[in-house]
């Protein structure tokens, strides 16, 4: 009968710690303790098939930086490796736990290395983690860690496909209207991605158009939208407070109608323009009778002087709000389009631009398939020359251009050949009144119509070069239907798209890259950097915080802050915009691990106008009491002496 093989736990293996000191004042390590559990259990004895559980604790009594290793080794005849490369709870359930950052290397001699297992694991009879480490004293760690750019959360998906139209940025928070929708939906997100406490507000009674366009004012977290009032039938703006996310409520006025319609039809889908702001006042389109309609959000009123009804054209049809009617407002100017035409309307004068020799130009209809609302219409974009001076508006498919006196001028050459070759997507203009985004000398905007009649891709054109910006690729980005673009105007450096599929995606504005840096100058020192887990169990990441030291690079102590949030990204009170001394030193041992979590984000944020790039440059040393390195890993214990009983 075959017996039990039995082994006294005190032989199972051989470790060591080998300090190999990178610096003259290295001292020698302390010596490794070992702990060993069978099944779980203290090891008195253990049978064949037993898992035994090593833990190799290395002290480091060491003054500066050093390379270290945790080295176990154990008789293959006794003992098996039960796996390889790094443990995962969920994907490697029997890998090795060793200090982040540092190597893990097999042997099968004890004297040859290597950081791939050999495909047989009961060869290996020893293993080694390696790696660089810089203390003050026993337990207390030092790390150096180069900041990174707080970067956008990378896509925000919405409620559902046809949700729209464009993105409005708030304090902390973006907003996009649902469009052409029977009810007044505004959907909220975080800048992180997340939703906000409120993700919907839902107004019933009031229409949105196709072009639902999201005007906030962040001075007052008030949020205005173009509706149709369905029980009057009047047109004007909805005003929301968006000063408590978990508490929407309405503005005082919340509706103020700026003409009546009810003429018109029910349907505002149709007869609703797109809007367009610069400075507090807001323009959109009558299309029932052909006028402007302007509301200022100063007053959070109709625009007085003459500007609100100001007639641009005439009357149009049941589709010319959807199809036809545009407006964009540019230098102090309103460019728009009504019916078949195209004109300038000065916000100056109160008239047309060169009033009275600017009659509006005639522009074709851009041909689509549905010969029914063969009208398609984007909006009038504006053009600048190569030195930055306005040249004016343009009607895109036509090409057709009129300056700020209302006079025609031509598009930039290199632009015009561009969409000789690369027609903009007439289709989509029309059917959802897809839109632009200008920052500067750029102009970002949907590229051509594909198959499913959408655009895919996001274009961008540099005025001052009249040529595809350099370095710019927003092709596979995520973009299967494209609404519009919107340049957060607190950072410049990001442009969002939304579109049809629900997806609201941050690209960044000189690489079309999928994320963007935070609209403040801020960086961070990434946890991993900072507090890399010493030991196996993670709670030991970080003990206590001793401070933090920034090597500025030639930036200013006066212009930057220290500002920390724990592992949800909640800001930790009292730790915010925390000013470092004339060196960039800045105490942390009031920081308790209860307020930062062991995983914190150390954030540096720059003041007085410092930039991103001169932020990147910052480095910082992190001073903190930690779990001393350990290596975790599984041993099972077999035997080649099968009917003895073996008693080391």
């Amino acid at each position: 009968m075959k017996k039990h093989t039995t082994f006294a736990a005190a032989a199972l293996a051989i470790v060591s710690l080998v300090g190999m000191p990178a610096a003259a004042h290295a001292v020698a390590a302390d010596l490794t303790t070992v702990a060993v559990t069978v099944n779980d259990a203290p090891p008195t004895n253990m049978e064949q098939n037993d898992i035994v559980d090593v833990v190799t604790h290395g002290p480091i009594a060491q003054f500066g930086r050093a390379r270290h290793v945790l080295y176990t080794s154990w008789s293959s005849q006794s003992l098996q490796l039960q796996g390889s490369g790094a443990f995962d709870a969920d994907d490697n359930p029997n890998g090795l736990t060793y200090p982040e950052g540092w190597t893990l290397e097999y042997s099968t001699d004890g004297k040859t290395w290597s950081e791939t297992a050999p495909a047989d694991l009961t060869t290996v009879i020893a293993v080694r983690a390696s790696g660089d480490v810089s203390t003050k004293g026993r337990g207390i760690f030092e790390t150096t860690t180069v900041a990174e750019p707080v970067v956008t959360g990378t896509s925000f998906s919405g409620s559902g496909a046809g949700d729209g139209y464009n993105v409005g940025f708030g304090n902390g928070y973006v907003l996009n209207v649902w469009h052409h929708n029977t009810a007044l939906n505004v959907e909220c997100h975080l800048m992180s991605g997340e939703n906000c406490p409120t993700y919907i507000k839902n107004v019933t009674g009031y229409q949105t158009a196709m072009a639902s366009t999201v005007h906030v004012d962040k001075a007052t977290n008030k949020v205005y939208t173009a509706v149709r009032q369905t029980s009057s039938g009047d047109v004007g703006f909805y005003c929301l407070d968006y000063s408590d996310l978990a508490s929407i409520v309405n503005c005082t006025t919340p509706f103020v109608s700026l003409a009546d319609v009810a003429a018109g039809g029910t349907n505002y889908e149709y007869r609703g323009s797109n809007t367009s702001q610069e400075g507090t006042k807001i323009w959109t389109i009558d299309t029932t009778v052909g006028s402007l309609l302007c509301f200022d959000i100063a007053t959070s009123d109709a625009c007085t002087g003459g500007h609100n009804g100001f007639v641009i054209g005439s009357a149009g049809g049941a589709y010319d709000g959807k199809m036809k009617a545009r407006v964009h407002v540019t230098n102090n100017k309103v460019f728009f389009t009504v019916n078949n035409t195209m004109g300038c309307y000065d916000i100056a004068t109160i008239s047309l631009c060169g009033n009275p020799d600017s009659t509006p130009i005639a522009i074709p209809a851009a041909p689509i398939v549905d010969s029914a609302i063969n009208a398609n219409r984007h909006v009038p974009v504006p053009v600048q020359n190569t030195d930055g001076s306005f040249r004016g508006a343009c009607d895109i498919d036509s090409q057709l251009c009129i300056d700020g006196d209302g006079a025609t001028t031509t598009m930039p050459t290199g632009l015009a050949a561009h969409w000789t070759a690369n027609p903009a997507n007439n289709y989509i203009a029309g059917q959802n009144s897809q839109s632009f985004a200008i920052t500067e000398s750029k102009m970002y905007y949907g590229g051509i119509e594909t198959g499913d009649r959408w655009s895919k891709d996001l274009i961008c054109w540099d005025y001052s070069t009249d040529a595809l910006c350099a370095g710019f690729d927003g092709a596979g980005r995520g973009i299967t239907k494209f609404y519009t673009a919107d340049i957060d105007p607190d950072n410049p450096g990001c442009v969002w798209v939304n579109q049809d599929s629900g997806q609201i995606i941050p690209l960044n504005a000189e690489t079309g890259e999928v994320g963007c840096a935070s609209g403040d100058a801020i960086v961070e020192l990434p946890y991993a950097g900072v507090v890399p887990r010493m030991g196996c169990d993670s709670d030991g990441r970080v003990i206590s915080w001793e401070d933090i030291q920034l090597n500025l690079n030639g930036v200013s102590s006066s212009d930057v802050a220290i500002s920390i949030l724990d592992d949800n990204g909640a800001e930790v009170a009292d730790w915010q915009d925390v000013a470092v001394d004339s060196t960039g030193y800045l105490d942390m041992s009031g920081l308790t691990v209860a307020e930062s979590s062991t995983t914190p984000s150390i954030q540096i944020v720059g003041l007085n106008g410092v930039t991103l790039e001169e932020l990147e440059l910052i480095t910082g040393i992190v001073t903190f009491e930690a779990e001393e390195p350990e290596f975790c890993f599984a041993l099972q214990a077999i035997t080649n002496c099968p009917d003895e009983s073996v008693n080391n």
